[in-house]
C-alpha cells in the first residue's frame, strides 16, 4: 500500500509529536516555571561495639536544602530509643547558624535560614544496651517536612526527559506506520468506493476493468490520468470522462496536488468552456454520511447531462 503523506501526518507523525511533548511538558514546567522546596537527609550508623556489657554506636546525619527556594526555620532531631547520648558534633561547612541543644537521648538542633544546595551534618556517639534501638530523625521547615533522599521521588533530568520523549514519540510513530501498512481498509475504502462508483457510472467495461486491476493502490491522481485517456479516445467518451472527472474534482478528501491533476484534466477535455464560471462546483467530504450520499447524486447529475448532451 502507497501512503499517502496526509495520513502519515495525520495519524503517526502528529501523533507522536504529541505523544513526545506531553512527555517532556511536565519535566519542563518544573524546570523553567516551578519553585519546589525539598528538604532531604541522609543517615548512616556504624558498627555497634560491645564493651563491658554495654554497646556504643555513631550515627551521622547529612540534611541539605535540595530544592529551589530558601527554607525558613529549619528544625532537626536525633535520638535512638534506649540509648544514652554521649557526645555529639555538627558540620557547618556552609556557615549557617545552627543553634543546638543535647539532652541525655536526643539533640536538637534549630538554623533560621537555608538557602538551596546548602547542608550540615550532625554526628551522635549514643550508648545502650544491646541491641541498641533504631536511630529516629526528623526534620522539618516552615516549606516543608524533610524525606530520606532515598523517599524522594526519583525524577529525571531535562535530558533524560527528552530522551524518553523522543522514544516515546518513536514508538508512537513506528506503530501508527505499522497501523497505516497493515490496515490498507481504515483509511482507503472511502477512495475506493469513489473511484469505483465514478468509473462505473460511465458504463464502460474495459475502464472499470483497468481500475479493477490498479487494485487498492490506484491514487485520485493516477484515476484523473487514466480518465483523460478514456476521455481522448472518442468525443463520447470525453463528455463521459469529463463528466467522471467534473465527480472527481468534488471530492474534498483529495491531496491538493491531486486535485490540481484532475482540474487540468478536465480543463483538456472541456476545450472552449469558461473555467472561472465553475468556480462554485459543490465539493463533499466523502468520509461523511451525508456527504457520501450526496456526492453519488451529484456523480449521477453529472453522466445524466453528459449522455443528454450527446444524445442531442
Amino acid at each position: 500500500m502507497k501512503l499517502d503523506i496526509r495520513q502519515v501526518f495525520l495519524y503517526a507523525i502528529l501523533p507522536a509529536l504529541i505523544a513526545g511533548i506531553f512527555t517532556v511538558a511536565p519535566k519542563a514546567y518544573e524546570i523553567f516555571f516551578e519553585t519546589q522546596s525539598s528538604l532531604e537527609y541522609y543517615l548512616t550508623t556504624g558498627p555497634q561495639i560491645s564493651a563491658d556489657g554495654a554497646v556504643q554506636q555513631v550515627i551521622s546525619v547529612r540534611v541539605v536544602n535540595s530544592g529551589k527556594k530558601a527554607l525558613n526555620s529549619v528544625t532537626a532531631e536525633l535520638s535512638v530509643p534506649g540509648a544514652t547520648l554521649l557526645a555529639h558534633s555538627i558540620d557547618n561547612k556552609s556557615g549557617l547558624q545552627i543553634d543546638s541543644h543535647r539532652t541525655d537521648n536526643a539533640v536538637s538542633l534549630r538554623l533560621s535560614r537555608a538557602l538551596p544546595t546548602e547542608s550540615f551534618s550532625v554526628s551522635a556517639l549514643v550508648k545502650g544496651t544491646e541491641p541498641l534501638g533504631t536511630p529516629k530523625f526528623f526534620t522539618r521547615s516552615d516549606e516543608t517536612l524533610g524525606v530520606t533522599a532515598k523517599a524522594t521521588a526519583s525524577v529525571l533530568p531535562l535530558r533524560d526527559s527528552i530522551f524518553s520523549a523522543l522514544a516515546a514519540g518513536a514508538s508512537v510513530l513506528a506503530m501508527a506506520l505499522i497501523a497505516l501498512r497493515r490496515l490498507p481498509n481504515v483509511f482507503g475504502a472511502e477512495r475506493r468506493s469513489a473511484i469505483a462508483y465514478i468509473a462505473l457510472a460511465t458504463r464502460d467495461d474495459r475502464l472499470a476493468a483497468a481500475i479493477a486491476a490498479a487494485g487498492e493502490s490506484l491514487s485520485y491522481m493516477q484515476f484523473a490520468d487514466m480518465l483523460l485517456a478514456f476521455g481522448r479516445a472518442s468525443n463520447d467518451n470525453a463528455l463521459l470522462a469529463a463528466a467522471a472527472l467534473r465527480g472527481l474534482v468534488a471530492i474534498d478528501d483529495m491531496a491538493n496536488h491531486s486535485k490540481a491533476v484532475a482540474k487540468r484534466n478536465l480543463e483538456r477535455l472541456e476545450i472552449g468552456v469558461d473555467q472561472s464560471t465553475l468556480r462554485d462546483r459543490p465539493t463533499f467530504a466523502i468520509r461523511d454520511r451525508e456527504d457520501a450520499i450526496a456526492f453519488r447524486d451529484f456523480v449521477d447529475e453529472q453522466f445524466r447531462t453528459a449522455r443528454a448532451e450527446g444524445a442531442a
